[in-house]
């Protein structure tokens, strides 16, 4: 078993501030603000955040078919299949690697 830091954010932040991290993944349920921890962890180390469910509004608008299969999952308030999610988050990882 892992012994809980006794602080635990100035621990995280410590190991992520001494150490090259490629790719952190926050997973919560709704309303535990993934996305203001997610941001608050970009600005402090200079990182790029990415959201699914931004990236999944992006693609909605589009008329590509994983356009299509996003707009279909949601009119029918069904989760966007996992190969079409998964494609579409490591597009944009790619396109962040070439900016960075």
């Amino acid at each position: 078993m892992v012994n809980k830091p006794e602080k635990p954010l100035d621990y995280l932040i410590d190991k992520l501030s001494n150490a090259p991290a490629k790719r952190v993944v926050l997973m919560g349920p709704p309303g535990s603000d993934r996305q203001q921890n997610a941001d608050a962890m970009a600005a402090l180390f200079g990182w790029t955040s990415l959201n699914t469910g931004e990236i999944l509004r992006k693609e909605l608008v589009k008329t590509s078919d994983a356009g299509k299969i996003v707009a279909e999952s949601f009119e029918k308030n069904e989760y966007v299949p996992d190969d079409v999610v998964i494609d579409l988050v490591k597009k944009e990882i790619h396109k962040c690697e070439k900016e960075n």
